[in-house]
């Protein structure tokens, strides 16, 4: 007896399903497919799927030296020493600062290098507008100013929400644009507007 592409497929997915192999993907996994094809599953890490938090990422809290922090979470420590730019951690899919904060080698920032989830389910690969409606649906008020940074017509709209604690998320886009510039946690107010406002850190 004949058996069809489709049969084929679905018997092999059942197959899988009894091995384990046609789960979600734990680390280092194969799946069978429809059509009775095995593919390798990217490994899922704590890496890849931590969220940043109110009080950090990965087990790292706010205030935390950044040489300690780099223990952890690994990644390159660049030490700025005395200045309003402070020290910077970068990962693969994080950058982790002190600039503006209170001690400049500790952790008071955190901005996104890949796509990272934050509080109140933010994504700096969102909208400005689709943001700025999950903060409020969050429960927080937020505050814009309208910036001619080069005096030539061309508005970029500061944004920031204070969160739990003085936590600051913040970002920046064009009056009227799609795109998220810059887009961060960060421990302080203060922090946070510095992150807008200063250029060359």
């Amino acid at each position: 007896m004949r058996v069809g592409g489709s049969a084929v497929g679905a018997v092999a997915m059942a197959i899988g399903l009894l091995l384990g192999l046609a789960g979600p993907g734990a680390a280092g996994d194969e799946q069978v497919q429809r059509d009775g094809t095995v593919t390798a599953v990217a490994p899922v890490t704590a890496q890849t799927t931590a969220k940043v938090t109110w009080k950090g990422w990965r087990g790292v809290r706010f205030g935390t030296p950044l040489k300690k922090a780099q223990k952890k979470v690994g990644g390159d420590l660049f030490e700025a020493g005395e200045g309003t730019c402070g020290d910077v951690l970068t990962t693969g899919r994080a950058t982790l600062d002190g600039h503006a904060f209170r001690d400049g080698s500790k952790f008071g920032n955190i901005s996104p290098r890949k796509p990272l989830t934050y509080p109140l389910g933010l994504r700096s690969t969102m909208t400005p507008k689709k943001v700025k409606r999950l903060i409020r649906a969050g429960g927080l008020s937020v505050t814009t100013r309208e910036v001619d940074l080069y005096g030539d017509g061309n508005i970029v709209v500061y944004a920031w929400a204070v969160g739990p604690k003085g936590r600051t998320l913040y970002f920046d886009h064009a009056k009227g644009g799609k795109d998220i510039y810059r887009f961060g946690l960060a421990a302080t107010k203060k922090s946070a507007k510095a992150h807008l406002y200063l250029n060359g850190c």
